[in-house]
């Protein structure tokens, strides 16, 4: 090619004049020359093979060996180091997210959308109900059936693959949280037990975790570089996220504050000022004018009975109350002066350009003028979230009805549950859940928080240095923020809901050591810095790694020995304090080994490794505590992550029914009745079952002759003893449906909740103090608490074995066998 002939002297190869060669190169000899030397022979001239033109050839040695063109030309011959690392993640998670799915016992929740998925594969239809979430959840397990059947392993296969997938994403984020920052993020996910379990659970927060976590990455890329191919992905992810869950509103409202301080704070910093009067006026008058003037309070969402009708009456009373009416007449005066905030900082020029030109490139400000001055970018990313939206809440068109259901209808179901607080869990629920099973995104990640915060407050105010991407983990941090308190406020708090919150203080944690390991091979490349051989004393040489390797690897070695120790110490409880002081030894080994690696090293080099020995010790509780509740006893709740889950026994009650069934019939025509009680999960169990016979809470009659099982739940059974009289043709045999974690005799006393009221925390009976200040009081005497060596070991022995020092609670139902059945059933079920 033009590159390999001989170029004339003072010319490059495209004929541009090239600067002299300068007198220390050494003397070029002809090419020709130069491969007739190096290979003892003569050189040939070799046309390239579809090249028409005689100018254009290559030379190639005589007698070397013909080179083979690449198959695939646009792929690289070499896998760098970095993209192995993501291949075996990637691996990893697909292994780990799909190991073993379909032995444990499908939740309640799982089972509701596991048999509407399966309704909607084999044509029965799909219709969007807000009590169930949006769309996407439904249409992705449909497809799974029709691909690979339908089974308790497959209705996990879509969330398992999405949960696999969030593992790669901050591929995509290298840019913004450096190499090792992004492959750190990686690591984290595929080894934290949250998003581990929940991966492997049939229910929307694994995909809403992916297309937040989608989304966000399309925002930064897209500020770093207005492509148009992040915006069309950001609006795929927010269309995606919309028909998947609720929560995109928590997620639209958290993404849309941040981005809007950060815009106006540049662009227009007086209509930021305004908007933040404006909130806490309206705050005040939401607060205090109802309560001055009298006014009612406002009219009921209709969620349980949602008719046209009763949605008519709502609107019509909603728009006519005093307090609405007030609201909107507030939000028209702000956006009145907004208005001519912006047009006055326009200058006449426009908005677009007026306001958001002008601006550097990189800010969030030049991303929006980009966004808005393309109108066609603009409107086809309009047009994909608005199509994908349209798409699945109408079930491929065959609702119409749900383009509503989906957007006021579900945000206004889901405002009508934040007062009837399902689940009643109290303020501090998320604060104990996300410590217990990810400490290290808590901890690591709660201190970027606050070190984010600081940079940009102190650089805002003092003009210091704002740090490395101020605008990435700004954002980072602001969306931490605002899901901890969103979430914590709400109404309804379930376990599944704790990987948002996780999933930002994550994104920081492995910032932090992403920056710690680029700094510690920086300095092993370059030598000591100057500030580190300024506080390393006389001694200090060149920085050796082993030495970091040795010193990392004994503090590790000090935290793992200091966990064994808690468990040798521990078990069976703590009665003698008398050699407690035992856990100090690690500790004190760790603290010299870092005193002393500072001294003779530098400190910064000694923190870089402290750290790194810290987050390895956590990230081995991660796997430690991920493989326990995802594998060991995933439906078992021992763990505060898994709340109610449905027992062992209804999976080991479908094999001996179903394998009765292989033995009498054939298939599955077995005729089985089961009642309200146990209509969840055996729904779905029994779904190819075709002489199943559902009936409400008691029996009219006895079964029919042929009837060969009857399944109650006790509490029917308590509450209609004829149902007993019904079945004396049957031999009963008693089982647990449901367990439950024991909330009363571990979380809940750790602090007052009054939102909740007496009996749902600290907080027993009505005229006990419940004040803030009893709420901060309860706080102290729960942490403080912890000082005493018993509770240290049950505080242990619950975060490292799920020693709960309690039994977990069960809903049971009873098995009722024909009696001329009895005996081949009890030959399957004890063989």
């Amino acid at each position: 090619m033009a590159r390999d002939m001989p170029l004339r002297k003072g010319q490059a190869a495209g004929g541009a004049q090239r600067e002299p060669a300068r007198e220390a190169d050494p003397p070029r000899q002809p090419v020709l020359a130069a491969v007739a030397g190096a290979t003892g022979g003569a050189a040939v001239l070799e046309p390239p093979a579809q090249a028409a033109d005689t100018s254009q050839r290559t030379i190639r040695p005589a007698g070397a060996p013909m080179e083979t063109p690449q198959r695939w030309a646009g792929l690289p011959r070499r896998i760098s180091v970095e993209t192995a690392a993501y291949l075996v993640l990637g691996l990893l998670a697909l292994l780990s997210r799909f190991f073993d799915l379909g032995s444990q016992a499908l939740h309640h929740d799982e089972s509701l959308h596991s048999y509407f998925s399966w309704l909607y594969y084999t044509g029965q239809g799909y219709h969007h109900d807000p009590l169930m979430h949006g769309p996407f959840l439904f249409h992705a397990a449909a497809l799974v059936y029709y691909l690979f059947g339908d089974s308790n392993a497959t209705s996990r296969y879509a969330p398992a693959l999405f949960g696999a997938a969030t593992v790669l994403l901050p591929w995509l984020l290298r840019r913004e949280l450096g190499r090792w920052g992004a492959l750190t993020a990686s690591v984290l996910l595929l080894t934290s037990p949250s998003f581990l379990y929940f991966a492997r659970f049939h229910r929307h927060d694994v995909y809403s975790a992916f297309f937040a976590l989608l989304f966000f990455c399309a925002v930064v890329r897209f500020v770093a570089a207005p492509r148009p191919l992040w915006a069309f992905v950001g609006a795929a992810a927010w269309g995606f996220a919309f028909t998947n869950k609720e929560d995109i509103f928590i997620i639209t409202a958290i993404f849309g504050a941040g981005l809007a301080v950060a815009i106006l704070w540049q662009a227009a910093r007086e209509v930021l000022y305004l908007g933040a009067v404006f909130v806490v006026f309206l705050g005040a008058v939401v607060k205090f004018v109802p309560k001055l003037l009298g006014w009612p309070a406002l009219p009921q969402i209709p969620w349980d009975n949602p008719t046209g009708d009763a949605i008519r009456v709502y609107t019509s009373n909603l728009l006519t109350h005093p307090l609405v009416i007030t609201i909107i007449l507030l939000l028209v005066a702000f956006c009145v002066l907004a208005s001519r905030l912006l047009t006055r900082l326009a200058r006449g020029r426009g908005w677009v350009e007026g306001v958001f030109g002008g601006q550097p490139a990189g800010s969030p400000v030049a991303a929006l003028h980009a966004y808005l001055a393309d109108r066609r970018m603009l409107y086809i990313s309009i047009g994909i979230a608005a199509g994908l939206y349209i798409t699945l809440y109408t079930s491929l068109f065959s609702n119409l009805a749900g383009i509503f259901s989906g957007s006021f209808g579900a945000l206004g179901y889901w405002l009508g549950q934040h007062d009837v607080r399902r689940a009643e869990q109290p303020w501090f629920y998320y604060l104990l859940l996300m410590p217990q099973y990810d400490p290290l995104a808590v901890f690591l990640g709660g201190f970027g928080v606050v070190l984010t915060g600081w940079r940009i407050v102190t650089h805002r105010l003092l003009g210091w240095a704002e740090g490395p991407q101020p605008f990435v983990r700004g954002l980072i941090a602001w969306w931490a923020v605002g899901s901890i308190a969103i979430y914590s406020w709400a109404g309804e708090k379930m376990p599944w809901m704790d990987i948002h919150p996780v999933l930002p203080l994550l994104l920081l944690a492995a910032a932090l050591l992403g920056t710690a390991i680029e700094c510690g091979v920086r300095s092993v490349e370059r030598g000591l810095t100057k500030a580190e051989a300024e506080s390393a004393s006389a001694a200090a040489v060149r920085p050796n790694p082993q030495w970091s390797w040795a010193i990392g690897t004994v503090m590790l070695a000090a935290m793992v020995g200091w966990f064994l120790l808690a468990a040798r110490r521990s078990y069976g409880g703590v009665e003698d304090p008398r050699g407690w002081w035992v856990l100090l030894a690690p500790g004190l080994v760790i603290v010299a080994l870092a005193v002393g690696f500072g001294v003779l090293r530098g400190w910064s080099r000694a923190g870089r490794v402290a750290l790194l020995a810290l987050a390895a010790g956590l990230l081995l509780f991660h796997v430690h505590a991920g493989w326990r509740l995802a594998y060991e006893r995933g439906d078992v709740p021992l763990d505060m992550l898994v709340y109610v889950q449905t027992s062992p026994d209804v999976t080991r009650v479908m094999s001996d029914i179903d394998e009765l069934s292989l033995l009498l019939t054939g298939g599955y025509n077995l005729p089985i009745m089961y009642d309200d009680n146990t209509s969840w999960p055996f729904q779905w169990y029994l779904r190819n079952y075709t002489q199943k016979q559902y009936f409400a809470t008691t029996l009219t009659a006895p079964p029919s002759d042929d009837t060969a099982i009857v399944l109650v739940g006790n509490e029917n059974l308590a509450a209609h003893p004829e149902i007993k009289d019904q079945l004396y043709n049957y031999v009963a045999q008693p089982y647990s449906m449901r367990w439950h974690f024991p909330e009363n005799e571990t979380y809940r006393q750790f602090a007052i909740a009054p939102e909740l009221g007496p009996g749902w925390s600290v907080w027993m009976v009505q005229n006990q103090p419940h004040g803030l200040g009893d709420v901060v009081r309860s706080v102290v005497s729960s942490l403080t608490s912890t000082a005493k060596p018993n509770n240290q070991a049950r505080l242990f022995r619950l975060l490292a074995y799920r020693d709960l020092g309690a039994p977990v609670g069960s809903y049971d139902f009873t098995v009722f066998i024909r009696k001329d059945l009895l005996p081949q059933y009890n030959a399957i079920r004890y063989k």
